[in-house]
């Protein structure tokens, strides 16, 4: 009788064992959704949020941009100035005249305050 019980508790554990992963699954099936589904959330509000971030570094790149070529046409009206002033060294003519870029010349970088 013994020989025949072997079988027998073995394909019995065998259902028991599929019963708990079943139930395990069934007890882990909700934590899972609820982990998908906040993730889902979290990517539905991630991509405006990566749309206003690129929107805004385009902008503070056009405005940087904005601000090298004001540099650089000072640099620029400046070179113009100094081979000016060398000409007028080199020929001799130093004459107090008013250069063009006097009145053009401005500061285009923010102002910095300090605080004391």
């Amino acid at each position: 009788m013994g020989r025949f019980l072997g079988p027998l508790d073995s394909a019995l554990n065998s259902v028991v064992g599929g019963v708990n992963d079943f139930l395990a699954f069934k007890q882990a099936l909700p934590v899972a959704l609820d982990f998908l589904a906040a993730s889902g959330w979290a990517l539905l509000v991630s991509f405006p949020l990566a749309i206003l971030a690129a929107g805004i570094r385009y902008t503070v790149a056009r405005r940087r941009t904005a601000d090298f070529e004001k540099y650089r046409a000072t640099v620029d009206l400046l070179k113009d100035e100094l081979e000016q002033v060398k000409r007028q060294i080199s020929s001799g003519n130093c004459v107090n005249t008013a250069l063009p870029a006097e009145d053009e010349l401005s500061d285009v970088r923010p102002m910095l305050t300090r605080r004391v």
